[in-house]
This record gives structure tokens, C-alpha cells and sequence, in this order.
């Protein structure tokens, strides 16, 4: 939206010079349009499993006057659970649950084409909604599986009916939207979500049954996905309720901290 800005080359390198407009919506505040926040279990890996420091790494966040937002994931300590859950009410932030690593952690797949495998990612993901509303979040997230190319359809069709589960699920309980979180398909989490024409079919699909359904997007993912920001984004923008920021290294498999690390 609005005129792109012209292209300067310095030091070998072409510079894109925004223009006026845009000059003047960067020195703008983005609290101006969203409420910013951090990943707890990315911030302190140490607390990823669910156990260890939790509150302590907590408090250095909530009482952080620029955060707004925390995005908290499992607690096995239904203590550590309530008490977190106060500390956040008390800063008057907002919270979100990231439920993706009750699937990664565990090796769950919620389009597991065998039906056991399926029913078991269900129940952990539904805990993982009983949580989220027991700590008040905004929203709860969770990933698409793995797949294999020559069945895509049919873990397509299992995404789906398990997504709907979810739906039905957070809305017997409250107004909570269930996020899906669009990652890679072929480096890191080589998730079925996926591609952008996947992810507008699977959002379209599900978004005309359920209103309490969204997806979460992340910076960092789209370079993996091989897509530029416009192909990612806009053809998905009226689904996005949840965005994360961060970067990724995908030059060489060489690198320590290549794909999603």
C-alpha cells in the first residue's frame, strides 16, 4: 500500500529508501498496533519442558514495562500453573498458550493417518486447551504434522477433522480462538502447514464452519517456506489473529543455527 520508496546502491550493496510515507509509519510505535510480547519457553529454554524456573523467568517479563504480552506453553506443576496465572492477571498482561510443543516434545502428529496416533494428539491437545483457559489465555496454539507426499490428501482430510475437534472443543468451554501456526514443509518441522494455497484452502475451509478459528503466522517461517512476505501474507491476511517475529538461517545445513533453531 502506498508508493514504494526508491533504491539506492552503497557500498555494493542496493539500499531500499522508503518513502515519506513510510518514513513516517516506522518512526511510529508498533504498540500502536499490536500488543508486544516474548515466547517464555523460547526466551529461557530452560523452562521448555514444562518444568524448571518457571515463575522466576516469568516474573523478569511481566515485570518488564515493555512487554504487553507473554506467550506461556505446558506447565506440569498445576501450582506453577495457578500462581503464573495470578503474576499475569497482577501485570495486566495479555497471555497466550503455545500448544506446539505438546506435539513436537512428545512426537505427536494431530494428521496422523493411523487413528490411535491421531486420538492421542487430540487428548494432549485438549489439555493443553483446559490449560490455556485455566491461565487465562487469549488465544491457544498448535502445528500440523508431518506427511508424505504421496498421501497429502488424505492427512489433508485427517488435519481437517481433527481441527474441527479443537473448535468444538475450546467452544464448549469459552470464546478462546484455536490458532493454527503456519510452519515449513520440507526443512525443519516440514509441517503440512505448509504452502500458502494450503494454508488458504485449510483456513477457508475450517473459518466458514467455526468462528473461533484463526492462524498464526511467523516471520522466521516464511524463508523456509520459500515464499516472499506478499505471496505468505496476503492471500491469508483476513484469517491472521497471532503473529510471531523472528529471523532464520537457511543458507547452509551447516550452519548451527539453520532451519527453526
Amino acid at each position: 500500500s502506498g508508493k514504494k520508496g526508491s533504491s539506492k546502491k552503497i557500498g555494493g550493496r542496493v539500499r531500499q529508501i522508503p518513502s515519506e510515507r513510510n518514513k513516517k509509519i516506522m518512526e511510529k510505535s508498533m504498540k500502536r498496533y499490536m500488543k508486544v510480547g516474548t515466547i517464555l519457553h523460547v526466551s529461557y529454554k530452560e523452562v521448555g519442558s514444562g518444568e524448571g524456573p518457571i515463575l522466576e523467568c516469568l516474573k523478569k517479563i511481566v515485570t518488564d514495562p515493555y512487554f504487553e504480552a507473554v506467550e506461556v506453553a505446558h506447565m506440569k506443576d498445576p501450582v506453577v500453573r495457578k500462581k503464573a496465572a495470578e503474576m499475569i492477571a497482577a501485570a495486566h498482561m495479555t497471555t497466550a498458550y503455545g500448544g506446539q510443543g505438546l506435539m513436537l516434545g512428545a512426537g505427536l502428529n494431530i494428521n496422523d493417518l493411523n487413528e490411535e496416533g491421531r486420538q492421542k494428539a487430540l487428548a494432549s491437545l485438549k489439555m493443553g486447551i483446559d490449560e490455556a483457559y485455566e491461565i487465562g489465555a487469549q488465544d491457544f496454539a498448535f502445528l500440523a504434522g508431518r506427511y508424505e507426499a504421496e498421501t497429502m490428501e488424505e492427512s489433508f482430510q485427517a488435519l481437517l477433522a481433527s481441527t474441527r475437534e479443537l473448535c468444538e472443543y475450546a467452544k464448549a468451554k469459552g470464546n478462546m480462538p484455536v490458532l493454527c501456526e503456519v510452519f515449513d514443509y520440507d526443512i525443519a518441522k516440514k509441517s503440512l502447514i505448509g504452502p500458502v494455497d494450503r494454508v488458504k484452502r485449510y483456513a477457508e475451509t475450517i473459518c466458514a464452519e467455526y468462528d473461533n478459528f484463526g492462524l498464526m503466522v511467523d516471520l522466521s517461517h516464511i524463508p523456509m517456506i520459500h515464499e516472499t512476505i506478499e505471496e505468505n501474507l496476503l492471500p491469508v491476511r483476513r484469517f491472521i489473529r497471532h503473529a510471531h517475529m523472528g529471523n532464520t538461517v537457511i543458507r547452509s545445513p551447516e550452519c548451527p543455527a539453520y532451519g527453526d533453531e
